[in-house]
Parts: C-alpha cells; structure tokens; sequence
C-alpha cells in the first residue's frame, strides 16, 4: 500500500505503529515524522514520535514534540502524563548536575524552566534565585534572564510589585 500511495499519513502512521511493536525505534521515529509532516493534525502521530523519542532517552526532544499538540483530543490525559514523566526526568538530570557543580548556572537555569513546567513555581523561582546568586553581575547573560522568568512567574501569582522589580532589574 506505501509504494501505490506514497504521501498518505495514516499508512506512515500505522508503520510507525508497527514498527514500535517490533522494537525499531529508528524506522518508527522515520514514520511518525513522515506521518506528522503529511497532516500535522494527526495527533497520533505526534503521541508516537514523542513516545518513541521518549523510549529512546531524548526526554528534551520528546517535551518539543508533545508541546507541539494544539489539540490533543482524546490523547489530553495521556500527553500530560507523558509531559510530566519526561520534565520529572529532566528535573533529575539537572539536579544531578547541579550536585556535582553546585555553581552551574545553565543546570539551574533549566532545573527552573522544568520546575516551572511542572507547575512546582516556588522549587523554580528558587532555581532561578541560584542563577542570580551565582551571576550576581550578569557575566553570563544568564541571571538576566533568570529575573525575566522569576519576574513572570511572580506575574503569573498575582505578585505584581515583586515581578517589576525583576523587570526592572532584568535592564
């Protein structure tokens, strides 16, 4: 049936169906991709490439790929959960580097974008706070950004005064 029709998404689909339960990840990810370019509405498509980006440890790849679902339908439940697992894993990834160099801007910097996605805001304005802390001139570029992002969450908890302050901080 590909070789008759060659641009059809829900055959590459279904490809990438079979091929994940034959445990090739490599043609399965070809085929969700193929499928996903061919009707970017094919929300099952997008579940299986960030599945199999999942299964195969690329967590950050994965997160791009379920962010992408604009409507996610029926795969609602199922794409938070998937969201949360691949930040949870993340998160322990950064923490991890952050226990080895306790001055790693970068790991705390993501660790707050992750905590942040996760909903946990007060663990992120806290990683966030460590970039600052660390970067207190801003050498890296890095702490100014921190206050951007501590700023907006302080937006997104009805704390006004403190958000302009971070705004104001961050120019």
């Amino acid at each position: 049936a590909q070789l008759r029709e060659p641009a059809n998404a829900f055959i590459e689909y279904s490809l990438g169906l079979v091929s994940m339960g034959h445990k090739i990840p490599a043609d399965a990810q070809a085929h969700f991709e193929r499928a996903s370019q061919l009707d970017p509405e094919l929300v099952g498509a997008r579940m299986g490439l960030g599945k199999v980006l999942y299964d195969q440890g690329k967590f950050l790849d994965a997160v791009k790929v379920y962010e992408s679902v604009e409507k996610p339908g029926r795969y609602q439940a199922v794409l938070e959960n998937n969201l949360r697992a691949a930040y949870s894993i993340l998160v322990s990834s950064q923490e991890a580097l952050v226990q080895k160099n306790s001055q790693d801007v970068n790991a705390y910097f993501s660790l707050g974008v992750f905590y942040a996605k996760l909903g946990e805001l007060g663990r992120a304005i806290a990683a966030y706070q460590n970039v600052i802390d660390i970067d207190p001139h801003n050498q890296t570029g890095t702490a100014r950004l921190a206050l951007q992002f501590q700023g907006m969450i302080y937006q997104q908890l009805g704390n006004t005064a403190k958000a302009q302050e971070n705004f104001d901080r961050a120019r």
